[in-house]
C-alpha cells in the first residue's frame, strides 16, 4: 500500500519533473537546427534507453525478461503516445512558433480529464473542472509574459493542428497506466516499463528517420559539445522524467500528474528570471500565482492516495 509519505513524495517529484523539463527548453536550443530534429531525438532516445539498460541490467543482475504479449502492447502503446507526442512538436515548429505550442501545451491537463471522463469513465467533479481552467489561463498567462496582445494575434495554422493531436496522445499517457493497472496489467516495477518504452520508442523513432530522411541519420555531424547536451537531455529531461511520470501516476490519479505540467512555463519563466537575469514585467507573477492556486485545488479534490502495489 501507498502511504502518506508516498504520497508527498509523487508530488514533489512532479515538481521537480516541471523544473527538469523547463530546463530542457534552453539545452535543447543549443543543438537545434544542426541536423534533423527527429533525428536527434531519436539519438537522445537510443542514448537514453542504453543508460538506462546499463541501470536496470545492474539492478536486476542481469536478469531482464523480455515482455509478455499483453505488456508489450501497453508498452508500445505507452511509446506511441510519447513518440507522436515529440514527432508532432518538431514537426509543428516546422511551421509555427514556440510561442504557439506553448500555448497549446497548456490544453494537456483539460485533454487529460476529458479522456479520463469520456474513455476511462472517471468522475472529474466541477471543481476539478474550474481548477483545470484557472490553471490553463495562468499557464498561458505566464507563456505570453502578461502581453495579452500576443493572444488576440493567435492564428490557428497548419503546424498547430499538428501538434494539438500530439497534445491528446501525451494526454492519453496517464489515464491509460491507471487503467491498464487497475486491470492487472503493467505489473513490472516503473523502471523496466520505462525502459521498454523508450527502447520500443526509439526503433520507432530511428524508423520514422530513415524514412524521413532517407537513411542519412546525420548523427556525425554534431561535435562533442552537441553530445554532452544530449547526454545532459537523455539522462535529467528523459531517463527521469520519463521515470517520474510512470511513478507518479501509480500513486496519482492522471489528472493531477498532467496537472504539473501547468508548472511548466512558470518554470521556464522563473528559471530565465533568476538563473540568466532576465527581466519580466511583474503582471507574469499573476499567471504563475494562478497555475499554483489551481493545483492547490486540484490535489485537495483529490486527498486519498492510490492503492496499487509498488515496486522499485
Amino acid at each position: 500500500m501507498f502511504s502518506f509519505d508516498s504520497n508527498k513524495k509523487a508530488h514533489l517529484l512532479m515538481v521537480t519533473w516541471s523544473i527538469l523539463i523547463a530546463s530542457s527548453f534552453p539545452a535543447a536550443s543549443l543543438i537545434v537546427g544542426k541536423i534533423d530534429t527527429t533525428s536527434i531525438t531519436a539519438l537522445r532516445f537510443i542514448i537514453s534507453s542504453c543508460l538506462f539498460f546499463i541501470f536496470i541490467s545492474i539492478s536486476f543482475k542481469f536478469k531482464i525478461k523480455l515482455p509478455k504479449i499483453k505488456d508489450f502492447i501497453c508498452y508500445s502503446t505507452l511509446s506511441a503516445c510519447l513518440v507522436f507526442y515529440f514527432w508532432s512538436l518538431f514537426k509543428a515548429l516546422e511551421t509555427t512558433t514556440p510561442l504557439h505550442t506553448g500555448i497549446l501545451f497548456t490544453s494537456v491537463p483539460l485533454f487529460t480529464a476529458l479522456i479520463s471522463n469520456q474513455i476511462f469513465k472517471v468522475k472529474i467533479s466541477k471543481h476539478i473542472k474550474t481548477a483545470l481552467l484557472l490553471g490553463a489561463v495562468g499557464a498561458i498567462w505566464a507563456v505570453l509574459k502578461g502581453d495579452i496582445e500576443l493572444l488576440s494575434a493567435f492564428a490557428f495554422n497548419s503546424g498547430d493542428q499538428t501538434f494539438i493531436f500530439g497534445c491528446i496522445t501525451f494526454a492519453f499517457y496517464g489515464p491509460f497506466v491507471n487503467f491498464a493497472k487497475k486491470k492487472g496489467m503493467l505489473t513490472a516495477s516503473s523502471a523496466v516499463i520505462t525502459f521498454w518504452i523508450m527502447l520500443i520508442g526509439s526503433i520507432a523513432l530511428i524508423a520514422i528517420v530513415l524514412i524521413e530522411q532517407k537513411g542519412e541519420l546525420q548523427w556525425g555531424i554534431l561535435n562533442y559539445q552537441d553530445y554532452l547536451t544530449l547526454l545532459y537531455l537523455s539522462i535529467f529531461t528523459t531517463i527521469i522524467t520519463f521515470w517520474q511520470i510512470q511513478y507518479c501516476t501509480q500513486i496519482l490519479d492522471a489528472t493531477i500528474v498532467m496537472s504539473y505540467s501547468y508548472l511548466i512555463p512558470s518554470m521556464v519563466l522563473l528559471i530565465d528570471i533568476f538563473i540568466y537575469g532576465n527581466a519580466a514585467p511583474p503582471s507574469v507573477f499573476l499567471g504563475i500565482m494562478f497555475t499554483f492556486i489551481a493545483l492547490i485545488l486540484i490535489n485537495n479534490e483529490f486527498k486519498i492516495p492510490r492503492s496499487f502495489s509498488h515496486s522499485k
